[in-house]
């Protein structure tokens, strides 16, 4: 599942994009109207997305996909900003003593979306167990 997400969105660098700025730019210049049928939409793709996702992973309960994708929109957004650094900022990054704060994209993302997913089924376990 996580591959196939990064995969998606490596092939796709302008909704990457878009999604990086939607919250902090594009939400902040849209009126009342455009703003609720905009969200209404996105709920709509979210929980059908997010139904299937709680079909291929069976720990996740119902509603919790929605939740998960959420969840993964924000690791998109803040990966994304960290790993579009500006032009000056990537010629910095090629001192060998900064090249820790050089982020590939999907190379971290695909990780963290997995250890997410990881932690959410070991607690599904766990509740189970009680």
């Amino acid at each position: 599942v996580t591959a196939l997400l990064g995969e998606q969105l490596e092939v796709r660098p302008g909704l990457t994009r878009l999604l990086a700025i939607l919250h902090t730019l594009l939400e902040r210049n849209i009126s009342l109207e455009e703003a609720l049928h905009f969200k209404y939409m996105l709920k709509e793709h979210f929980e059908r997305t997010g139904a299937l996702l709680e079909r291929c992973l069976p720990f996740l309960g119902p509603g919790e996909g929605a939740h998960v994708l959420l969840q993964c929109d924000a690791m998109v957004i803040g990966f994304w900003h960290l790993a579009d650094a500006a032009p000056v900022v990537q010629q910095v990054l090629q001192q060998p003593d900064l090249r820790m704060f050089e982020l590939r994209f999907v190379a971290e993302l695909a990780p963290a979306m997995q250890a997410l997913l990881y932690g959410l089924e070991k607690v599904a376990q766990e509740k189970t167990r009680q």
